[in-house]
């Protein structure tokens, strides 16, 4: 689309001098297998705690199961806490950013202190080194007796639900990773308990009103040793290690034409998942676009851009949950038959990493981009008399409109049901014509025409006589009157001219008047005759266009 392909163009214009003066940062390669480059599908963390955490002496705030909100689960018999429902990202170097949910509960029935760790997240650089947080809160119980106190989900706690950094995971290298096309585990990833940990447990006593410490936030600690008697803990009271298994999601994309034609280019319905807004900082989003097969053009440059024949923009904040849906639009113009096609995605603005690459064929068949021949036919009358209406038709096998010349004024018609329908003028002069029926053709049909024949013959008149006042003999002898009306098609003007009118009687002169029709109308005067039996002849010769008629009628003359 032209705007989408302005905002890339725009896009790249603001990074190109970034791309003139410096390389793009290159990606740290990982010293195992390559890493997936995706979204994360689906996933868990496995966590131990710590020996003393996890134990199962009833002296002690050991994991609560029943306690424990789904996903979160707790094995009995390795006991070890797992969180499940993984999201986030994984990175092409192998750093990730996760997140798992559920809510882990350890509880003291003797004392009553309960701990709940929520919605673990796990920031990993390419070793496996970095931290790890949860939604942390933390109470004593007051329910039941000392000694057997029952664990209440309902109780406020003292402290929290904050976000606290558990763990610092650190000297683990990417050895403790192994990864798939679509997963990444790490396995035994070593850590530390963070001071911000240990000193949320601890309260604060310069609130008001001042915070109680959770009751056993001495037994989470990295010594190993007991500082008032230099004996060792027994269970150790130190970070377990941690352990993380996820599904990844590759970027994939599929590309169907919906629509090829000459004036309305290549459309494309593609669609996306497994997509990513952001894999380095800066990333804001992917781009999707059509440009030649046979690899991605050089898109750090505006030059680089023009070879993409429709382009559009998806900005990280559409890409929520991987997927992206685009119509794509490829002018016929912007299109080149000798080579071939696909879609193309890639990380917004600059490119900084190939992990959004993806390049779909699409199987462009240009024979639909080039405007098909049409064929024109023409039917209806090759002969009419003057005055009478007829119709021309063309058949055309293509929408669009008709145009009709050389019988009377141009005329245009829409293409209705494969037809265009027309009506040859009822003035139409006699004479010979040919017709000439032009169809205009559009973006996707060439033009095509055709001619036909017609003939316009001389209509034939009707003409009338009617005396209406009778010649007399005398004395003393008196002129009469005579009505003659010549009429044609009612379509057309009525015929003009002059009418003759011949008074005979055998053995007798012949007299002979003359009259000019008006609109084809005449009055005319019968001269005076002698007594007998008189016959009435009117005559109109005709015209260009009428041809010509007679009528006679006897009066007796007195």
């Amino acid at each position: 689309m032209s705007i989408a392909r302005l905002r890339v163009a725009a896009a790249l214009m603001a990074a190109a001098t970034v791309f003139a003066s410096a390389a793009v940062p290159a990606l740290s390669p990982a010293p195992a297998q390559a890493a997936p480059t995706g979204s994360v599908a689906a996933g868990t963390a496995t966590w131990g705690t710590s020996d003393y955490l996890a134990s199962a002496n009833p002296g002690r705030p050991n994991p609560l199961p029943t306690a424990y909100a789904a996903p979160s689960t707790f094995d009995e018999t390795t006991r070890l806490s797992t969180w499940g429902t993984g999201s986030g990202l994984v990175a092409p170097d192998g750093s990730a950013d996760l997140a798992f949910a559920g809510t882990a509960v350890n509880f003291a029935k003797t004392g009553g202190g309960w701990l709940r760790l929520a919605d673990l997240q796990a920031d990993l650089d390419a070793s496996g080194n970095g931290t790890v947080s949860a939604l942390v809160s933390y109470g004593t119980s007051v329910t039941g007796t000392p000694g057997d106190l029952t664990y209440d989900p309902q109780q406020a706690p003292d402290r929290g639900p904050t976000r606290v950094d558990l763990v610092t995971l650190a000297g683990n290298t990417a050895a403790d990773r192994v990864t798939t096309p679509t997963s990444a585990a790490w396995t035994d990833l070593d850590g530390t308990w963070t001071t911000a940990f240990t000193t949320f447990l601890a309260g604060d006593a310069t609130a008001t009103p001042a915070v109680p410490a959770w009751s056993y936030a001495t037994t989470v600690t990295n010594a190993t040793t007991n500082p008032a008697n230099g004996t060792t803990y027994n269970p150790t009271r130190t970070a377990e290690s941690f352990s993380f298994a996820v599904d990844t999601v590759v970027p994939a994309t599929t590309a169907t034409i919906t629509s090829a034609t000459p004036s309305g280019g290549v459309v494309v319905a593609a669609s996306g998942t497994g997509f990513r807004g952001v894999t380095n900082p800066g990333d804001a989003g992917v781009y999707i676009g059509i440009a030649p097969s046979g690899g991605l053009p050089d898109v750090s440059t505006v030059e680089g851009m023009d070879a993409f024949a429709a382009a559009d923009y998806r900005p990280t904040a559409s890409l929520a949950t991987g997927s992206w849906s685009s119509t794509l639009t490829a002018p016929t113009d912007k299109l080149d038959p000798t080579r071939t096609y696909s879609v193309y995605t890639w990380q917004a603005h600059s490119h900084s990493n190939t992990s959004q690459d993806t390049e779909t064929p699409l199987d462009i068949d240009f024979a639909d981009l080039v405007p098909q021949e049409t064929t024109t036919t023409a039917t209806g009358a090759t002969t009419r008399v003057y005055g009478t209406a007829t119709t021309l038709t063309a058949a055309v096998d293509a929408p669009g409109s008709v145009t009709l010349t050389g019988v009377g004024a141009s005329q245009t018609r829409p293409v209705v049901d494969g037809v265009a329908t027309f009506t040859v003028p009822a003035r139409l002069a006699v004479g010979s014509y040919v017709a000439t029926l032009a169809y205009a053709g559009n973006g996707d049909h060439l033009p095509s025409r055709t001619t036909r024949s017609l003939e316009v013959t001389k209509a034939r008149p009707t003409l009338a006589l009617t005396v209406t006042t009778r010649p007399t003999s005398g004395p003393p002898a008196k002129a009469g009157k005579a009505s003659v009306v010549v009429t044609g098609p009612k379509a057309v003007a009525a015929p003009a001219g002059t009418v003759t009118l011949r008074i005979t009687r055998p053995g007798a002169l012949t007299r002979t008047v003359k009259g000019t029709l008006k609109y084809g109308k005449l009055s005319i005067a019968v001269p005076k005759v002698g007594k007998g039996r008189w016959t009435l002849t009117a005559s109109y010769p005709g015209s260009a266009s009428f041809g010509s008629a007679t009528k006679a009628r006897t009066v007796l003359v007195r």
